[in-house]
């Protein structure tokens, strides 16, 4: 049985990984990444690739989104997760005589998540910021998505170039989480809301023969909120409005099968603990949430690889703490998590020795690719009793730095042909 800690926010970028591996007082971190080993993880392996195809442009994932889909079987770039999600905050809810639960569980309603975020201006561009450090409360909640719903049942003109009848859409809530539900499929392709937080939203709107529809309605839903006493009473106590949503992950839900069944350690209410339970949900024909008793799976679509990452029985650990400063490149808040990632490590190893575990896997995630190292469950005596490891910012710099941004296909060529290794 493997023990698997997922880190997202942990590679540096190249441009301040040398600096901030000096900074860095983390001893127990670096004794253990002086004993860890790499590993060729395949979910990594195929992020690397399609990042190289992809060359500098701005990829729809996060790495530690690719790395759930690939560990998963999630379809798509960036991953389906919105019927998932919903599915699992239906059952988490006791909702599932819902009408809505049983359509989306049918494959007859398209859902994607729909993220309320504050939106700023940065200079010459629009940056998005999440609600994880000023939550709203159920009731401001509540007031915004029925304002969010009017503005959508309102009559407004459809997009021309849409290629089907315009559907309906409304917005829906489960498990703190906002869904978008539709009639049919809309033709969008959108980036993950990770993908975005701190960065501009130029190049990142959703596009396709639906997004002017989209653009048209969350325009709407952005009067209805901007003097809505919600967003004056929390400007008044110096939070951020809530004057955007952010949709991604949207499509239907299939049955699936080869995903691996596994023991989520994760805050309940994280967005990635949501989807990964709706993955294991979809695999056992939607039977229930709590994972218990003999796997029943159903019969899905095969996946076209099967995922190798996760095997049935595995532990998987999500510690997220580190990423909204990753993302926003609040350097310092970041040394000051990365402190606690220490912490979480040590007790994540003592309970994998405790349950029997035979490997440990820490998987850490940057901007664009992710790395798996291989920690001993057990130090050797002599690991034990030796200090901090000699050129500690060198072995953190080698371990928690992420590689420079890969060139195009024709840069890389041009760099082979002149004899200089490719980024």
């Amino acid at each position: 049985m493997k023990w698997t800690l997922l880190v997202p926010g942990a590679l540096l970028p190249a441009s301040v990984a040398p600096e901030m591996a000096r900074a860095i007082e983390a001893p127990r971190l670096a004794r253990r990444l002086a004993s860890a080993s790499s590993v060729v993880d395949p979910a990594s392996v195929s992020l690397r690739e399609s990042t190289e195809d992809a060359g500098a442009a701005a990829p729809p994932t996060t790495p530690h989104w690719a790395w759930l889909a690939r560990a998963f079987g999630a379809d798509g770039t960036p991953p389906v997760t919105g019927p998932y999600a919903w599915q699992a905050g239906c059952m988490a809810e006791h909702s599932r005589v819902d009408p809505d639960a049983q359509r989306v569980t049918a494959g007859k309603m398209w859902v994607a998540r729909c993220d309320p975020v504050h939106m700023s201006i940065a200079r010459d561009h629009f940056v998005v910021t999440g609600l994880g450090n000023a939550p709203m409360h159920t009731v401001d909640a509540q007031q915004l998505l029925a304002l969010a719903n009017e503005a959508l049942r309102g009559t407004v003109p459809p997009d021309p170039a849409a290629t089907d009848s315009t559907p309906a859409l409304r917005l829906a809530a489960r498990a703190g989480h906002w869904f978008l539900l539709a009639e049919r499929r809309l033709n969008l392709r959108t980036v993950d809301l990770d993908c975005v937080l701190g960065q501009s939203v130029q190049d990142r709107l959703p596009t396709g023969a639906d997004a002017q529809r989209w653009r048209v309605l969350s325009n709407e839903i952005q009067m209805r909120w901007h003097d809505c006493p919600v967003n004056r009473v929390r400007e008044e106590i110096g939070q951020p409005a809530v004057n955007a949503l952010w949709l991604h992950g949207g499509g239907y839900l299939l049955p699936l099968r080869g995903v691996p069944r596994v023991r989520l350690v994760a805050a309940p209410g994280s967005s990635e603990a949501l989807t990964v339970r709706g993955w294991m949900i979809a695999a056992r024909g939607g039977l229930d949430d709590t994972m218990d008793g003999p796997l029943e799976r159903s019969p899905g679509r095969a996946l076209a690889r099967p995922p190798a990452a996760l095997h049935d029985g595995d532990t998987l650990a999500i510690h997220r703490d580190l990423f909204e400063s990753f993302a926003h490149q609040a350097w310092e808040s970041w040394l000051d998590q990365l402190i606690q990632l220490q912490e979480r490590i040590e007790h994540d190893l003592e309970e994998a020795q405790q349950r029997g575990a035979t490997d440990f896997e820490l998987v850490l995630c940057g901007t664009r690719q992710s790395r798996t190292l291989r920690l001993p469950l057990q130090n050797s005596w002599w690991q034990r009793l030796r200090g901090a490891p000699r050129q500690t910012a060198a072995l953190l710099q080698r371990w928690l730095a992420e590689p420079p941004a890969p060139r195009s296909a024709v840069g890389r060529v041009r760099a082979a042909a002149a004899g200089s290794p490719p980024a």
